[in-house]
């Protein structure tokens, strides 16, 4: 077992658990939040949240994915690169919060939201965003399941503090607070855990590193900047152009896929910290990048296919009757997840190579294609429209990324990889349908079908004994 596949699945499966320990939390707490509030006040709280995200690239610049592979390729600059990043961090957090209060204050934008409900939303975002640079230097550094405790921190917080606005008064307003007041745990432990176990940040020598590390930000910023507002745009659209029951739905189905397809996000991200020191162009980071793709889809695509089953189930477990209408929403939007799979390894090979601007087009097209799906199905289907643009929109941008980075990956061997891990999906979803046309309980369905696509997967050689002894290696030294 190579090191660098330790180290892969090992940061892998630490940011995963992380996340997963916040997600599960944040699912309790959504559970709270949206039978606490009706269809249109989860509606406010829903566009609250999507609004501020669009401004958290001023927080974001995405100097992470900038600094996890800076610090992997050089190890001996992290001290200087944690220090920069928190002092821009904090400049940008303050920028943030000035443009919220400017634009509650004056109304402009905040939709069906209230003005507080509106501010309070970005201060969600900039309380997190306190947390990044730890959370990057612990990536970078194999230290990344030191991000799972601080996440059990924050997850027990939010839970908590959801819990007691919802009892004492339950708003978008105080439910937010609970959001604020779960991040800043969040943050405080994690820097803790950073400053006293890895590394003491380099503070020193006044602006002029932080000034260098916004410059090389740059193109960062304005990937992180369309990402979001790729991710956002058919959530604030719906707001302006559908109902409030609508953009419920929606709002509630957007969190679920969300959660699902923080596991391609994690790891796209694992991927990044470990083929940065590998050399992303060498014969042996382009033999990881085809066993990266094929991992994904792997992982993603019976993910994908027990969201599409279990959606209707999933969306009354946590809304219960009132949002009925999500439960289709899931569906379609679950083609995301496989989508995304591909997707979020082969943009991080192109910040591993430096090719931000690649990116950036490809995320502006994206936009535009979003927006102008958006507004053509939105007025006529309303939240289901806009589910199927935003999959359509998915598609489009992943074939031009395919196409983007077809000089750089192993084409035949990744084609291939497609080829059978598509029969694999082919085989599943199969089976999956003609138990569910025959009246098979879906759970049942599902369990049969996740078993065709192993047993394809192991016959066609996607999944192998060799890969599950580095899973189960790595496992065991992330746990020691």
């Amino acid at each position: 077992m190579s090191r660098s596949a330790r180290r892969f699945v090992r940061t892998f499966v630490s940011l995963v658990g992380a996340e997963a320990i916040t997600r599960l939390m944040l699912l309790v707490s959504a559970i709270i939040v949206v039978r606490a509030l009706a269809p249109a006040e989860f509606g406010e709280y829903a566009y609250a949240i999507a609004a501020a995200s669009l401004a958290a690239f001023m927080v974001d610049l995405g100097l992470v994915s900038l600094v996890v592979r800076d610090m992997s390729a050089d190890p001996e600059q992290t001290p200087f690169l944690l220090g920069a990043f928190m002092k821009a961090q904090a400049l940008m957090v303050a920028a943030m919060l000035a443009v919220g209060a400017a634009l509650a204050l004056t109304g402009v934008g905040t939709g069906p939201a209230s003005r507080t409900a509106f501010f309070l939303g970005f201060g969600v975002y900039a309380a997190s965003a306190l947390a990044r640079p730890f959370e990057a230097t612990l990536t970078a550094g194999d230290r990344a399941h030191l991000v799972t405790v601080s996440r059990v921190v924050r997850g027990v917080v939010v839970v908590a503090a959801t819990a007691i606005a919802a009892a004492v008064s339950a708003s978008p307003e105080s439910l937010l607070l609970a959001g604020i007041a779960s991040e800043v745990a969040g943050t405080i432990a994690v820097a803790a855990l950073c400053l006293l176990r890895v590394v003491r940040p380099a503070v020193g020598g006044g602006m002029s590193r932080v000034t260098g590390l916004l410059k090389l930000a740059v193109p960062f910023a304005l990937l992180a900047g369309f990402n979001l507002l790729y991710a956002r745009i058919d959530l604030l659209m719906l707001g302006q152009l559908s109902s409030e029951s609508d953009l419920g739905d929606y709002g509630l189905a957007s969190r679920v896929i969300e959660t699902a397809i923080l596991v391609p996000a994690y790891f796209g991200a694992a991927y990044l910290a470990t083929v940065a020191q590998t050399g992303p162009a060498t014969e042996r980071g382009r033999k990881q990048t085809t066993s990266a793709v094929q991992t994904a889809l792997i992982l993603c695509l019976p993910l994908a296919f027990a969201l599409a089953l279990s959606a209707q189930s999933v969306v009354e477990a946590i809304g219960g009757s009132a949002y009925s209408g999500a439960g289709t929403l899931v569906v379609i939007l679950s083609a995301n997840i496989a989508l995304v799979a591909s997707y979020s390894v082969l943009s991080n090979l192109q910040v591993a190579l430096d090719r931000l601007a690649v990116l950036v087009k490809i995320n502006v097209a994206g936009v535009v294609a979003k927006a102008g799906l958006n507004a053509w199905v939105i007025p006529a289907y309303g939240a289901k429209g806009a589910a199927a643009a935003s999959v359509g929109a998915e598609g489009l941008v992943v074939v031009a990324q395919w196409l983007a980075v077809r000089r750089d990956v192993e084409l035949p061997r990744l084609v291939s990889v497609l080829l059978r891990v598509s029969l694999c999906a082919l085989a599943m979803v199969l089976v999956g349908v003609l138990l569910l046309v025959a009246g098979v309980p879906w759970a049942v369905a599902l369990v049969v079908a996740l078993s065709v696509f192993v047993a394809v997967a192991v016959w066609t050689g996607c999944l192998s004994a060799a890969d599950l002894r580095v899973a189960f290696g790595s496992l065991r030294l992330s746990s020691s």
